[in-house]
């Protein structure tokens, strides 16, 4: 008796486990929200959303209607080509930033609107001198700030042309 009783316990913590890995699985994908903002992620509303230019439709897609296809390689990943991540995964569709889950991690992502990265003084706030068109462009590629410092480990370094990424620049000004 004693051992049919364990073995159905183990049987149930598994049943348990399974569904609450499938849930947590799940929920990263499918949750209304990400900590205490919305959701930040690609969704399907983009995949239909028609864009006013190359630069909004790469920062909400991660593609690309001219040019290479763009890709992106995070800090101990292979090389990916983007068809599910973007800007907006992240920093979400205002550029504001906000609390990000991914790979079962909590990150804060960044406000990356322009008039934020680029007026003021951030060597008070963020040990860094504000940011030029060339230093954004050198966090998008390089993964770094303008001291040269890398950035958070969840910021992927984007391989585009440089029209692309002129194009996306461009956007992130509109980003107010």
């Amino acid at each position: 008796m004693a051992k049919s009783f364990k073995i159905i316990t183990v049987l149930l913590v598994a049943g348990m486990l399974l569904v609450a890995g499938t849930y947590l699985i799940a929920s990263a994908f499918f949750s209304p929200t990400w900590g205490a903002r919305p959701m930040h992620g690609f969704t399907l509303p983009f995949l239909s959303r028609s864009f006013e230019s190359n630069g909004e439709r790469i920062y909400f897609t991660g593609t690309s209607d001219s040019g290479p296809p763009i890709t992106s390689q995070m800090l101990g990943m292979h090389s990916m080509r983007q068809s599910s991540m973007s800007c907006a995964s992240c920093h979400g569709s205002d550029g504001r930033g906000g609390t990000v889950r991914m790979m079962m991690a909590t990150f804060n992502a960044p406000d990356i609107r322009y008039s934020i990265l680029t007026e003021g003084d951030h060597d008070d706030d963020h040990g860094h001198p504000a940011y030029t068109d060339e230093d954004i462009i050198r966090a998008i590629t390089l993964g770094v700030n303008p001291a040269g410092e890398p950035l958070d480990w969840a910021m992927p370094r984007w391989s585009m042309s440089d029209e692309q990424l002129q194009d996306l620049l461009e956007f992130l000004k509109t980003l107010d």
